[in-house]
């Protein structure tokens, strides 16, 4: 990975008062259970992401976390005759998908923490597999999957936008918390959905939820209450669902489904999972395109509980900032008022021994070096 904004950070929050910012020990137990595994992580990231100047037209992969995200890459990228599905436990109807000769270095059952390049060697297409949104870890993987997210799309010159959701979070009438916390992020993410609107697609035959989720963001938007942010969020969020459910005649152009197994064995013998394949490739190879991209059209997106430890990180820092520049104007203020009666007390005694000056030529330059060095 090139050298990135991680050592400005790192100076910042490394400095000789970065573990001193208040005098209560409990927030600085806080802040150093943030800055230290945040640091460590920025530092493997910068070592271990994959910047390629051959793929600079990229899939971004994105979700919230455990959402599936690695192993959609897998099946729409990999070699489906070496993933197999395998059963959690025996009679327990739930399948993963294993891979022994995987594309890439982690395994789909981890949870991502760095965005991996995956190329489909049939199409030579990239594919950035992205760490999951609102990362339950802790508020230093939060933050640095964001980082991590937004360093990848400031280096790339264009994107298409694959957002996967859990079947389960979109089935009708269900809680519409987990979906409604992507499409957040989402919007924080994306600036402008209008600006990429055919360069985005969901993995999910979610259509009739959507439409749902569409007419409530509309009769919010109409509240007189609303907070004009939420009135912005709301007007975003609509324009990101009518992008997803743009169709041709009947059919949805940019909803995909990509099923978890539901019986064991290799991918590749799974008829309805190689149906859903070739659906799936024909959205990202001929319905999306690639968007053009600037360095302003995507911003950074983290969980509300981060936002929250950021902003106290930051007062705690600021804490820390104006007691050093205090500390420091203390410092030169005593400098100069020595200097000043050193000054008065050397003319006194000229004026009060004039009969008997001895000349110094030494001291006094060093003394005018002194005072001309601080006055500068």
């Amino acid at each position: 990975m090139e050298p990135s904004h991680y050592s400005y950070l790192k100076k910042g929050l490394t400095s000789s008062n970065a573990k001193k910012f208040t005098g209560d020990p409990t927030d600085d137990n806080e802040s150093e259970a943030i800055i230290g595994p945040l640091l460590d992580l920025l530092k493997r990231g910068d070592e271990e992401i994959i910047l390629r100047n051959e793929f600079k037209n990229v899939v971004m992969v994105l979700g919230n976390t455990g959402s599936g995200k690695s192993a959609f890459v897998q099946w729409i990228a990999g070699d489906n005759s070496k993933l197999v599905a395998t059963e959690v436990a025996e009679k327990s109807g739930e399948f993963i998908i294993e891979d022994n000769d995987r594309i890439g270095d982690s395994t789909i059952k981890s949870k991502t923490v760095f965005p991996e390049l995956i190329t489909d060697i049939g199409t030579d297409t990239a594919f950035y597999d992205c760490p999951g949104f609102s990362d339950t870890r802790s508020t230093s993987h939060d933050i640095a999957t964001t980082y991590f997210i937004k360093t990848v799309l400031d280096y790339v010159e264009s994107t298409k936008l694959i957002f996967i959701i859990n079947y389960p979070s979109v089935r009708k009438g269900v809680e519409r918390q987990d979906f409604m916390k992507l499409v957040r992020h989402v919007t924080d993410l994306v600036k402008d959905v209008d600006k990429f609107r055919n360069s985005i697609a969901i993995d999910g035959s979610i259509a009739i939820f959507l439409q749902e989720v569409k007419r409530d963001l509309e009769d919010r938007a109409r509240f007189k209450n609303a907070m004009v942010h939420e009135k912005e969020f709301y007007a975003s969020a609509t324009k990101l669902i009518d992008a997803l459910l743009e169709k041709e005649g009947e059919r949805y152009l940019k909803l995909g489904l990509f099923r978890r197994p539901d019986e064991p064995g290799l991918l590749s013998d799974i008829a309805l999972l190689q149906e859903e394949k070739m659906h799936v490739k024909f959205i990202l190879n001929e319905t999306l395109n690639f968007a053009k991209k600037k360095d302003d059209d995507f911003g950074y997106t983290v969980s509300e509980n981060s936002k929250i430890d950021i902003c106290n990180l930051v007062e705690e820092i600021n804490r820390s900032v104006w007691c050093d520049a205090s500390n420091m104007a203390e410092k030169i203020q005593k400098y100069c008022r020595d200097l000043v009666e050193e000054i008065i007390t050397n003319i006194r005694s000229l004026i009060t021994n004039k009969g008997s000056i001895e000349r110094n030529l030494s001291e006094a330059k060093y003394f005018h070096l002194r005072l001309a060095t601080r006055i500068r």
